[in-house]
């Protein structure tokens, strides 16, 4: 019974310092990350791409819940050479494709803390991307042509991963990302990030 009582206290009093470490580090607390980012494109017509984000936010506090509030930009970009057939061409030519995309996008994050140092997030974004995408054929009669495309449309992205805080005022960042363009024909990105996130 006394082991019993003691468990409980000890288990209660590590709950709440990892409370109370939460609410002094997080609450009310302004921020910024950089993060790198590569994507895996959805379709094989189109590029991996490779590049960053870098996010403004606000941390607010409520019991040992974590939410953040974010701004986002960032650039994505990647080139290779898909089957032509791939771009709904026929014949004895070779293609390349260039990407390059401009995310801005406000966000939320759920932050759970699962240890004294140590969050899962999960959260979402939602805004506009600026793309510019460049396609060339080659191996025309005269020569090669291309046609670049650039336009701003709606996207959105799901996100989860976890948090370790390596100090008081800064966080080393791993995690998922689903990044959609609007669009059932446009690019879809599987992408791994990391990074680190600062307090101020």
């Amino acid at each position: 019974m006394n082991k019993t009582i003691l468990l409980g206290l000890a288990l209660a009093a590590s709950v709440s310092a990892a409370n109370a470490y939460h609410v002094e580090k997080y609450d009310g607390q302004f921020g910024m990350s950089l993060e790198g980012a590569y994507g895996i494109a959805t379709k094989d017509a189109m590029p991996n791409v490779a590049g960053g984000n870098l996010s403004i936010f606000n941390y607010i506090e409520t019991g040992s819940i974590v939410h953040q509030i974010s701004l986002n930009g960032g650039i994505l970009a990647g080139s290779h050479h898909p089957s032509v057939h791939d771009l709904g061409i026929s014949g004895p030519y070779t293609a390349s494709l260039r990407s390059t995309y401009i995310p801005m996008m406000a966000g939320y994050t759920l932050n759970l803390p699962i240890g004294d140092y140590t969050m899962f997030y999960l959260g979402g974004k939602a805004g506009a991307t600026y793309g510019d995408v460049k396609a060339t054929i080659h191996g025309l009669e005269d020569g090669s042509r291309s046609r670049t495309i650039s336009t701003t449309k709606f996207s959105w992205a799901a996100q989860a991963g976890f948090k370790f805080s390596v100090s008081q005022s800064t966080d080393f960042v791993i995690g998922y990302e689903y990044y959609q363009i609007q669009g059932y024909n446009d690019p879809g990105y599987h992408i791994i990030k990391l990074g680190f996130s600062w307090d101020f």
